[in-house]
């Protein structure tokens, strides 16, 4: 009985011994990858693209799939290729998709193997205020010099980049571009920065003061 016992151990033993080296082969040929192209971003206002490489260091090769996480409401994340084997290139592309959020948000890129390893990289994404999307709409415009008018007409106010708005006039072709400072309410154009004013979001106003003695003002009323 002492020698079938002894004979159970040693098998069990050895059962175990081989269970775990072949867990420690296991993990010698588990597939190791990077992430690599990410950095911090500023959002503006447009699409932001990131060409990625999914880059292969050693193991046994498995398909990768992509994810993304930790985007601010309002934004979505799409890879070109969404998944390959290592060595694999793609991209990511983050589009707003209403109105994003503001802040500072830590984005994460996350590939997954078959076997389900993991491996991760972040990046930082800044989403600074912007005011110009309270800012659209029809406008009456009128010419203002000594604070008499000159001239009037409607313009169709819309939001072109971040804090910028695109300033179209209705049966023209005149257009012009004017930067949002949201911090102060000031404004100037785009193409003339020393045409410089104030505007206010409730009511939308915008006034435009032009150079070189403010005597000419521009102002736009929602209607």
């Amino acid at each position: 009985m002492k020698k079938i016992l002894s004979g159970l151990v040693t098998v069990c033993l050895l059962l175990s011994t081989l269970f775990t080296s072949c867990k420690k082969d296991d993990k010698k040929n588990e597939l190791v990858f990077t992430i690599n192209g990410l950095s911090d971003q500023n959002y503006n206002g447009s699409s932001i693209t990131l060409p990625l490489e999914i880059k292969y260091t050693s193991g046994n090769q498995e398909y990768v799939t992509m994810g993304v996480s930790g985007l601010p409401s309002g934004m979505t994340g799409t890879f070109s290729s969404q998944s390959g084997t290592p060595t694999f290139g793609t991209t990511l592309t983050l589009t707003p998709s209403g109105g994003v959020s503001t802040g500072s948000f830590i984005v994460t890129v996350t590939g997954t193997s078959t076997s389900g390893v993991k491996k991760s990289a972040s990046m930082k994404l800044n989403v600074p205020y912007d005011c110009a999307s309270a800012m659209t709409g029809n406008y009456f415009y009128r010419d203002l010099y000594d604070g008499v008018e000159m001239l009037n007409g409607h313009y169709i106010v819309s939001q072109s980049a971040a804090n910028t708005l695109s300033f179209k006039e209705v049966g023209s072709s005149d257009h012009f571009e004017v930067v949002l400072n949201c911090d102060n309410n000031t404004c100037f154009v785009a193409d003339d920065p020393t045409y410089k004013g104030v505007f206010s979001t409730s009511p939308r106003m915008i006034t435009i003061s032009a150079p070189p003695d403010g005597s000419t003002v521009l102002s736009f009323t929602q209607e």
